[in-house]
């Protein structure tokens, strides 16, 4: 296929249909030489007709359904592994905090480098097996998962026991309706770690006291 019949495809069945697609998506589509599809991608990133996301991973983020967390999807479905958004994260995205957090936080089986893409920054936090639980569709299309409320808040202070001065200081947080501080016991009891244990126990106890309910 020419390189301008590799483009025009591109953008007729790609750009305008996926936010987000593969090297791999445009080369079955195509049936174009793998140099000739990398090399007209790379050529429309460079013109800003779409975003390299990563190596393979293009995006179409002036597309109406775009979302940073697709990649979290993408993600998943790549490594066939626990992954969610969580943490500070997804307490913004619940309601709970008014701040933005500069990356996305998520939770999966072990720690992996920082992601650092066009799209968006994502911060890997490993976590026991028994604790990767407690998720829900983050979008009305469930293109990934996300963190339960009360996990999102769980995750946040487990996570700050095991970081050290990672959000040592949690910012001001805003209960979300319906909340249940019993949502914690399943996971506390996975916790096999009795000082780690004990720690969240009295985190919750001294949150119950002082967080309000929205």
């Amino acid at each position: 296929m020419p390189k301008s019949d590799i483009r025009d495809t591109v953008v007729r069945d790609l750009l305008r249909r996926k936010p987000m697609f593969t090297s791999a998506d445009a080369l079955a589509l195509t049936r174009g030489r793998p140099t000739h599809v990398s090399r007209t991608l790379t050529q429309m990133a460079a013109r800003g007709a779409l975003a390299k996301v990563t190596r393979g991973v293009w995006a179409n983020t002036a597309h109406p359904m775009f979302s940073p967390y697709l990649m979290v999807g993408y993600l998943h479905a790549r490594w066939s592994v626990p992954l969610y958004v969580t943490s500070a994260t997804a307490l913004h995205l619940h309601g709970m905090l008014s701040q933005i957090p500069r990356e996305i936080h998520l939770a999966t089986t072990r720690p992996r480098p920082i992601l650092r893409t066009s799209i968006g920054t994502y911060v890997f936090h490993g976590m026991p097996v028994a604790l990767l639980s407690g998720t829900e569709p983050g979008d009305e299309w469930g293109r990934f998962e996300r963190a339960t409320p009360e996990k999102a808040l769980f995750d946040t202070v487990y996570l700050s026991l095991h970081r050290g001065k990672l959000w040592r200081h949690l910012p001001e947080i805003e209960l979300s309706s319906g909340w249940s501080w019993d949502a914690w016991t399943p996971w506390l009891g996975k916790i096999k770690f009795l000082p780690v244990r004990r720690a969240m126990e009295t985190a919750r106890e001294r949150m119950a006291s002082t967080l309000t309910e929205g």
